[in-house]
């Protein structure tokens, strides 16, 4: 559990302390995201803990990663909103930083009883929307941060907030294998395989993918490779046996840890998504030199620089998908191309470091905005 903070006088005028509350712990883009911030945030001398109210497998990344997140479970709403207060009342946060409107009724709580500035990150929501918040738990709010600009344009005429655009950003880290071993490792000989990292739940366009898989003649080497899992993969797995793609065309891999060495084997990275926020997947595959092709939606063209280092696509057009996989699959030096070009634009506009640091910007605001009005 979080225990309550000594107070030993270590800490100075600068020191935070940052309560992520995020809705749960599975493995998934956001989940990623606030145990990075939070473990990168304890590297730098802040104090920097998560709060969640549903248990799943990216508690050992959050522990490998020094963190030991609480989980708040219980049947009854009231339940877990007093047992979250106390919690978040022990931990005395400066900042508590919310992740999604999901968990604004419980940092509004939390910021209120424990006396903290409150900061929401806005990651962009899929095709089904979650909690709705109430326009009294926005007004508790000091400061939005947006993943892009899509996003950020939501909340424009919001009162009493600063309203911040925050891409999301990655590290370099890559992979340990070499591209023949990572290759090897998956059994791909002369396939092009192209990557899709995604939640197989009807918002990444997962059907538009297999249907243009189906398009493409019967000489074409392209092989897709999904990575993931969700309630709507038998379904796709139905799919691809209608479409007759499982004989070479299409592998479901499930839930995978190792993205950085399947994006090593990979020749393309796809994500027809029917709607985004800024998906880290993205990212991790133009630092890992992969070309993309992505939907012109959400904070995809944020990413994505159409014709420099991928091609944005209308979502659901599966006719377009199919041939603009047909056209890197014809030309290995475009491939190569788009993919430097996307490695490069990452290491300039998204490092991980410069987003860090444009947090904790944001959380000295939202302290300052605070303040004026206590």
């Amino acid at each position: 559990m979080i225990e309550p903070p000594t107070d030993d006088g270590a800490a100075g005028p600068d020191h935070l302390r940052i309560l992520h509350l995020a809705s749960s712990l599975r493995i998934g883009g956001l989940e990623q995201f606030v145990v990075r911030l939070a473990a990168y945030q304890r590297s730098q001398a802040q104090t920097s803990e998560i709060l969640t109210f549903r248990d799943g497998s990216l508690r050992d990344a959050a522990r490998s990663a020094g963190l030991n997140p609480v989980v708040v479970q219980a049947r009854s709403r009231a339940v877990r909103v007093v047992a979250a207060a106390v919690k978040m009342r022990r931990f005395r946060p400066s900042i508590i930083h919310a992740h999604n409107p999901t968990t604004l009724h419980y940092a509004r709580i939390g910021a209120r009883v424990a006396g903290a500035a409150l900061v929401l990150t806005d990651h962009g929501q899929g095709v089904t929307p979650g909690r709705t918040a109430s326009e009294s738990e926005w007004r508790s709010v000091q400061a939005i941060a947006a993943v892009s600009s899509a996003v950020a344009e939501r909340h424009a005429g919001r009162r009493g907030s600063l309203v911040r655009v925050i891409p999301n950003g990655v590290a370099s880290s890559g992979s340990s294998l070499s591209r023949e071993a990572a290759r090897e490792r998956l059994g791909l000989g002369e396939e092009l395989a192209a990557i899709i990292v995604a939640r197989i739940d009807g918002a990444k366009g997962h059907d538009t993918l297999l249907r243009a898989l189906a398009l493409l003649p019967p000489e074409s080497r392209v092989l897709a490779i999904a990575a993931g899992d969700g309630a709507r993969r038998a379904e796709m797995e139905q799919l691809a046996a209608e479409l007759a793609l499982n004989g070479g065309r299409i592998r479901f891999l499930g839930a995978r840890t190792d993205v950085p060495e399947l994006l090593a084997a990979g020749d393309i990275f796809v994500l027809p998504s029917l709607s985004e926020g800024m998906p880290l997947s993205v990212l991790e595959a133009m630092a890992a030199g992969l070309p993309v092709l992505a939907s012109r939606v959400g904070g995809l063209p944020d990413l994505v620089a159409d014709g420099e280092t991928g091609r944005l696509l209308e979502p659901g057009d599966a006719t377009q998908l199919a041939a603009a996989l047909q056209s890197l699959e014809a030309s290995p030096a475009l491939r190569m191309q788009w993919g430097c070009n996307g490695r490069h634009r990452v290491e300039r506009q998204f490092s991980f470091s410069a987003m860090a640091d444009a947090y904790g910007r944001l959380y000295r605001e939202a302290l300052a905005m605070r303040s004026r009005v206590a």
